[in-house]
């Protein structure tokens, strides 16, 4: 069996730490990014509180171009619709609720009132993303959970 070199022992684990490397620093980017669990953490200009019972979520699910998620009393549905021209546009139109009778429904209400307005989004950082409106207005903030 042949010994390897110092040189050949080298470039054997300069390969493998370059790959690790790579590997580890693959982020999602795009609309990739925003598939999965979010949390509501603003909706309308107004800070979402975090000791609800039934804390806001959106799941987005890209591929199959659906949402799911939790409102604070009531479970929401719906579609999501990409148009391809615009790589950072984002809508949710016809978004269905479950109709319980709620306490207070004044959160429910603006996460709901934000959805349809929702046009495009942004990264805020790595953990959080923005949707604003047609008039670029900020309407939610969501952060990965």
């Amino acid at each position: 069996m042949k010994q390897s070199t110092p040189t050949t022992t080298r470039h054997l684990l300069t390969l493998v730490l370059l790959f690790a490397l790579t590997a580890c620093g693959q982020q999602k980017s795009g609309l990739e990014a925003l598939d999965g669990k979010w949390l509501i953490t603003e909706a309308c200009g107004e800070p979402v509180p975090t000791d609800m019972e039934n804390q806001p979520f959106l799941e987005l699910n890209i591929a199959e171009k659906r949402l799911h998620g939790q409102a604070g009393c009531n479970v929401i549905n719906g579609n999501i619709v990409i148009d391809e021209n615009q790589p950072t546009s984002i809508t949710f139109p016809q978004v269905l609720s479950t109709m319980m009778m709620c306490p207070d429904i004044t959160v429910e209400d603006r996460i709901k009132a934000a959805l349809n307005t929702v046009h495009h989004y942004a990264p805020i950082d790595k953990e959080e993303f923005a949707l604003y409106d047609a008039e670029d207005n900020l309407v939610m903030k969501l952060k990965g959970e």
